[in-house]
This record gives structure tokens, sequence and C-alpha cells, in this order.
């Protein structure tokens, strides 16, 4: 989520607004947003000054009273008062709340080093690693290969669940387990992690701190009637372990 006091800064807006442009994106809902902003600010000062308005018509209110007094007039103006402000909090939070909403759907700044183009023609190639091999005759995909050796059954899980989903079969489920368990090894007793198998269903404050919603909010696997999100990574969860801490 992008910082509104971030886009206060002049120099981060410039560098914001050459950063979408040179991405694509569309300035529109930056543009909301600095409206929005610039109306949230107004909205505060305005409530701020009428709350201060009440505090002193109460206060003479007292005045008159302990000195008996006629406050009727008084009295109007603060109940008035008090509606406006309630009017005014009102429009304060529907403000908030689309100002919210949008910093959140605002990408984040693309490094500095990410090349300028309008497609993938424009990547550039950041490093090479060997050399690619070059057959004598023509290779089969991984697919093709698997279905071959009888280690995946892509037709049976279709009709189990639907395309593109798969059975693993055999050395193919053994391949799949091993390879998890030596990841899982290496980084555990080599490189100082620790394992941890987190919930696999998550609430929507997870889901928002890692930037999965709202952009892919309708993506995601929703439990009905509860705030409960099954996770697309541990990433949702993990990222997620000392919030608020």
């Amino acid at each position: 989520m992008i910082y509104i006091k971030n886009l206060e800064n002049e120099d981060y807006l410039n560098r914001y607004q050459i950063n979408l442009k040179n991405r694509g994106a569309d300035t529109a809902s930056l543009d909301r947003v600095l409206e929005l902003n610039k109306s949230r600010k107004e909205q505060t000062h305005l409530i701020d000054t009428k709350k201060n308005d009440q505090k002193k018509i109460s206060e003479s209110i007292g005045q008159k009273k302990k000195a008996g007094e006629d406050a009727h007039a008084e009295m109007e103006a603060v109940q008035a008062i008090k509606h406006e402000v309630k009017e005014l909090e009102d429009r304060f939070e529907a403000t908030k709340t689309e100002l919210d909403d949008l910093l959140m759907h605002l990408p984040n700044l693309a490094h500095e080093s990410v090349p300028v183009g309008a497609s993938e023609n424009d990547n550039r190639v950041e490093r090479d690693h060997g050399t690619a091999p070059d057959f004598s005759f023509d290779p089969k995909s991984h697919y093709e290969l698997a279905e071959t050796l009888g280690i995946v059954d892509f037709e049976r899980a279709a009709k189990v669940a639907g395309a593109r989903f798969s059975f693993l079969m055999g050395a193919g489920a053994k391949l799949e387990r091993a390879v998890g368990s030596f990841m899982l090894d290496l980084h555990t007793e080599m490189h100082g992690y620790r394992e941890v198998i987190p919930p696999y269903i998550v609430n929507t404050e997870s889901m928002l701190g890692t930037g999965q919603f709202p952009k892919f909010k309708e993506d995601v696997f929703h439990i009905k009637d509860f705030p409960y999100y099954l996770i697309p990574t541990a990433e949702a969860p993990m990222t997620n372990y000392y919030r608020g801490e």
C-alpha cells in the first residue's frame, strides 16, 4: 500500500507519477487520491473548527446558567453545530474509505533498474547460466515425457477436478515428496531456517497485510459466511506472523 504521507512529498510524488507513466498505468486513480486527500484535510480542519465553536458556546451556556441568565439561543446553536458535525464526520468517513481503497490499489514503485518498455520485447537478459543444449532430435515437453513414463495422469484429473489438475503417480508422487523434503532439510540443517507449518486459512487482515487484497479478492477461495480465505501460498500467514507486534 502506498502511504499518503509519501505522496504529500513533492519529490516522491513527481517520481511516482513518472514511474506510473513508465509502466503504462492509468494516472486517473492517483489524481483522485490527491483530490480526496486534499478534501480529507479540509474536512478535518472544518470538523475541528466546528467542535471548537461548540466547546466555546457550551462554556458560555455554563456561565449564563451560573449567572441565572437565559441560554436558550446558545443551546439551540450547540444542537445545530452537533448536527452539522455529524454530517461532516459522515462525509469524512466516506472520503477516507474511498481514499484508503484507492491507495491499496495503487502499484508500488518499480525499481529504478527495471527497463522501460512497451512490451516483453523491451525486456533485457540479466544473466545467462550454462549453454542451452542442442538436440539432434525434436525434444518432447516435460508433460509428454511424464505421461509416457506413467508418473502423471492429466485425463483422470480433469474428470475428477478440472483442466490443469493432475494426479502424480508412483515415482511422480515420490519425486514431489523427495524434492520438498530435500529443500526443507537443506535449509533447516545448513542455512539456519526453522521449519513451520502455518494455517492454510487466514483472515481478511492477513490478506490485506500481504497485498493479496483488494486486488485479488475475487480470485481466492472464500469460506462462505466467514471472514476466512484459503491461502495462495505460505506468504500470507508467514508475513503476518509478527503483524502488530
